[in-house]
């Protein structure tokens, strides 16, 4: 097991906290998590399981509350027309930052650090996976340390969603840059000792677990916690018995099913909507290094997975019913799907006729379609989580009834979205299975550009399903200056409309934000958009 960054000073007070019954004994308290953070560098990442715990000590400059209401965190108010901090004509938006801000080891947060950050994504040599929506600023000034002043080159309606989710320290960053030509391999991305949130990160052991420290310089006020020890486990069933003999005060990692045992414990459950909803994306690509079965190239292949799937008996079976089949990949968004954007009934023998119709039949009787010699058989990624894989078994056995052969695929999560070997970036999957949605409560996302397409030249894009179409991405960014909301809802309603059509996705479950929460913590209330927006009010109760 690999150690980074361990400092002796913590040893005795680790013992403690990784100790059965210890957290009963300090300031601290223990979060059980089934992913591991591939780094923390959110300039180089794309896997909730890292991005998750920014709140924790690189929070963003305004941040959702648990009623999703927009709430200041780096500035003195959230920009609006009527105090000056948004333009007649919506192309500038004013930041005015707090006076106190400080990075954790002393240093000012300034706007320089704003400015830096934005150079920093916008450089090609550091092949960031974030540009958006930098690459759409005609400029930023900062006229003093404590303002910053960014004029886009039209309006962009999704400025709240996106606009400095986090800053970067120059201060650290800046001499790694200029010596190296990169951040790409600066220290800080896998043991960013620099923050400037109510924690710092403190300590990061492989597989096992991250330590994050209370910040001596946090500008916020005390924090209620000395330490958060995040532990990395991803069998529920280890979980559980952890939560019951009180070695971990709050998880998301639960089945269902012991949902009643924990809740007799004193565990506690929060749930909000959130923009998580577990899908099937397909491997679209067409670049040979990448490319998935040729056979999905196919819509009416597409369709019978849909069809053939019978995703409300899996929610009721395997989710115990306590979830439902998203309709949409924009579900949880009120207004903005389209009606006819309905989702996919279970129909196999629909699906069966679609196979036919498009000359998929059994010709050679093994149970599996082919057509011109090729096998109907895909290669189905998910992680190692004890419901994903129960979900791929039922998937399998249902689409074999259809004649869709299926081959079964798990990894770790920090493998899954490993950017640089992951499936997602090398194409090894056919079908992969995994839980994310728009940039929520705003129904944006890059994901599924032209100009985010995965491929050999473009590894780090976003759009790993590899489909390039052209009306949708005019749509997209047709939304992002649409300042009239009718005129946006209609855009998307027909975003909807095409993704049902084309079967670019496929919903299984949504995911809400769901966590089980000890009666020793107190402060924690959960957010749909971030479950950890206020960690700065966690203390201990009593």
């Amino acid at each position: 097991m690999k150690r980074i960054g361990f400092s002796l000073v913590l040893l005795m007070s680790l013992v403690a906290l990784v100790a059965p019954g210890a957290a009963q004994d300090d300031r601290s308290i223990t979060i059980a998590r089934s992913s591991e953070p591939d780094n923390l560098n959110p300039m180089y990442t794309t896997a909730l399981a890292s991005v998750i715990y920014n709140p924790l000590w690189l929070p963003g400059v305004w941040t959702y509350d648990e009623d999703l209401n927009v709430a200041p965190v780096l500035v003195s108010e959230i920009p609006s027309v009527d105090n000056g901090g948004i333009s007649e004509d919506g192309l500038t938006i004013t930041l005015n930052l707090r006076d106190d801000l400080r990075w954790s080891d002393g240093a000012p947060l300034t706007s320089a650090d704003f400015a830096f950050t934005m150079d920093m994504l916008l450089e090609e040599a550091n092949v960031s996976v974030v540009t958006s929506p930098y690459d759409s600023i005609a400029s930023l000034e900062t006229p003093d340390d404590h303002t910053v002043v960014v004029q886009f080159m039209e309006p962009h309606v999704t400025w709240v969603n996106d606009l400095f989710p986090w800053v970067l320290p120059r201060h650290v960053l800046q001499s790694v840059f200029d010596e190296a030509g990169s951040l790409q391999g600066a220290q800080w991305n896998r043991l960013p000792g620099v923050g400037y949130g109510p924690y710092v990160v403190s300590e990061w052991v492989d597989g096992s677990y991250i330590l994050f420290a209370a910040n001596p310089n946090w500008w916020g006020g005390e924090t209620g916690l000395d330490s958060i020890l995040v532990q990395f486990m991803d069998d529920a069933n280890s979980t559980k018995v952890a939560m019951l003999q009180g070695e971990v005060d709050i998880s998301n990692n639960f089945n269902n099913v012991d949902l009643a045992e924990l809740e007799d414990a004193g565990f506690a459950l929060q749930q909000k909507p959130s923009k998580f909803q577990s899908g099937l994306f397909f491997n679209l690509r067409l670049d040979e290094a990448g490319a998935g079965s040729p056979a999905l190239q196919e819509q009416a292949v597409r369709l019978a997975i849909a069809l053939g799937t019978d995703r409300d008996a899996i929610n009721e079976g395997i989710n115990e019913g306590l979830v439902q089949t998203p309709a949409s990949f924009w579900g949880m968004i009120p207004g903005v799907v389209a009606e006819d954007a309905i989702g996919y009934p279970y129909d196999p023998a629909a699906a069966m006729q679609a196979l036919e119709e498009a000359g998929w039949t059994d010709s050679n009787g093994d149970g599996t379609r082919d057509k011109d010699g090729s096998e109907l058989s895909l290669r189905y990624v998910t992680s190692t989580g004890e419901t994903n894989r129960n979900v791929q078994a039922v998937v399998q056995q249902q689409l074999a009834q259809v004649g869709i052969g299926v081959e079964l695929v798990n990894m770790p999560s920090d493998q899954l979205f490993d950017l640089d070997n992951g499936p997602l970036t090398t194409g090894d999957f056919d079908l992969i299975m995994f839980g994310d949605g728009p940039s929520y409560p705003d129904p944006y996302i890059p994901y599924f550009l032209c100009s985010e397409v995965v491929s050999p030249d473009n590894p780090y894009g976003w759009n790993a399903s590899g489909f390039c179409d052209e009306e949708l991405d005019a749509l997209f960014i047709a939304s992002q200056s649409a300042i009239d909301t009718a005129e946006r809802t209609s855009i998307f309603q027909r975003i909807t409309s095409i993704f049902q059509a084309q079967v670019y996705w496929i919903g299984i479950s949504e995911d809400p934000a769901s966590y089980l929460v000890s009666p020793r913590v107190a402060g924690f209330r959960l957010g749909g958009a971030s479950p950890f927006w206020n960690a700065s009010e966690w203390g201990l109760a009593g």
